[in-house]
C-alpha cells in the first residue's frame, strides 16, 4: 500500500475529514507541512476536499522568510489552490509589547490569522 493510500485509509477509518470539508493547510515551507500539502492535494478529489493554503511570514529571518512565503505561494499556485498570506513583524511587536516570548507571540498570530480566513 502506498503512503498516500495508507493516509486515505486512516482518514476514512477515523472519520478525520468528511466529503466537501474545507481544509486550511498551514504551510511553513518546511518538509513536514509541504509533505502534508502534497498528500492532501493528491487526495482532494478522492475525498472531495476543498483545500486552501495559509502562510504566516513572521519577519524573524527577513529575506529567508520572504523566500519561504514565495516558495509556498508558488506551490499553492502550481496545485491550483487559494493562497492566504499574512506578514507580521514579530521582533518589532515583541519590543512594542514587551511581554511573552517570540514563539508564543508567533503561535498567537498564526491562530488569529487562521481563524480569520
Amino acid at each position: 500500500m502506498t503512503p498516500q493510500a495508507k493516509i486515505s485509509e486512516t482518514i476514512r477509518k477515523y472519520n478525520l475529514l468528511c466529503y466537501r470539508d474545507k481544509v486550511l493547510v498551514a504551510v511553513s515551507g518546511g518538509p513536514d507541512s509541504v509533505a502534508l500539502l502534497h498528500v492532501l492535494a493528491g487526495l482532494r478529489e478522492e475525498l472531495g476536499l476543498h483545500l486552501e493554503v495559509a502562510h504566516l511570514e513572521h519577519g524573524i529571518r527577513r529575506e529567508e522568510a520572504r523566500q519561504d512565503a514565495l516558495h509556498v505561494a508558488k506551490m499553492a499556485e502550481a496545485l491550483a489552490l487559494p493562497f492566504h498570506l499574512k506578514r507580521v513583524d514579530l521582533p518589532g511587536m515583541k519590543s512594542e509589547k514587551s511581554k511573552g516570548n517570540l514563539e508564543q507571540m508567533g503561535r498567537e498570530e498564526r491562530y488569529h490569522f487562521f481563524a480569520a480566513i
